[in-house]
């Protein structure tokens, strides 16, 4: 928590969602834009939950790579910095898995598109809202029981999908609990897996 008492929410924009897909043209048929989610779900966090947002690139790569989430949220950054002085942040620079995972673990909410992102967070207990673009989200999560924690905008409309984020801002402090308990057991049995 910040030292004005604001939750640091860490938020990992897709350079592939932000493209539009590899045919650039809605390639994932997301019902709201991308580029609108991300601006909306950014402007819920800050003006209706006092947060601070921090843009966490998981995929790095140079502006003329389609993949790259450093691109991505350095363009979000540069778009929204102004109108939120002090309350937007941004991560730069090249980091392996292991440096990138610290910093998801410096959040206390992680809102992402990534999968591989919003693993790193929930692996540390940290309640995340996952921006589903393919039934490999619900998936991973209904294994683990987690499922409520997918945000699917193929699927939602914008005042659905800002509920559920809510939702899940909300009950932030149940569900670190409640990943404290299951964490555990999941690693257990990826490891009783190999």
């Amino acid at each position: 928590m910040g030292q004005d008492g604001s939750i640091l929410v860490g938020f990992n924009v897709s350079g592939l969602l932000l493209a539009g897909g590899y045919t650039q043209n809605n390639m994932f048929g997301l019902k709201i834009g991308y580029e609108k989610l991300v601006h909306f779900l950014i402007e819920f966090l800050i003006n209706e939950k006092s947060a601070k947002v921090l843009l966490i690139p998981h995929v790095f790569g140079s502006p003329d790579n389609i993949e790259s989430d450093s691109h991505a949220c350095e363009m979000m950054f540069e778009g929204l910095r102004s109108q939120y002085q002090g309350r937007i942040g941004l991560v730069r620079g090249r980091y392996d898995y292991n440096e990138i995972k610290y910093v998801i673990g410096q959040c206390e909410f992680f809102v992402g598109a990534r999968m591989h992102a919003c693993i790193g967070a929930i692996s540390q207990n940290i309640p995340t809202a996952l921006i589903a673009y393919s039934d490999k989200f619900s998936g991973v999560m209904r294994a683990i029981g987690l499922e409520g924690l997918v945000v699917d905008p193929r699927r939602m409309e914008e005042d659905e999908i800002k509920q559920m984020v809510d939702r899940i801002y909300n009950e932030r402090g149940m569900l670190r609990g409640e990943l404290k308990k299951r964490i555990p057991l999941v690693k257990q049995t990826i490891q009783n897996a190999l």
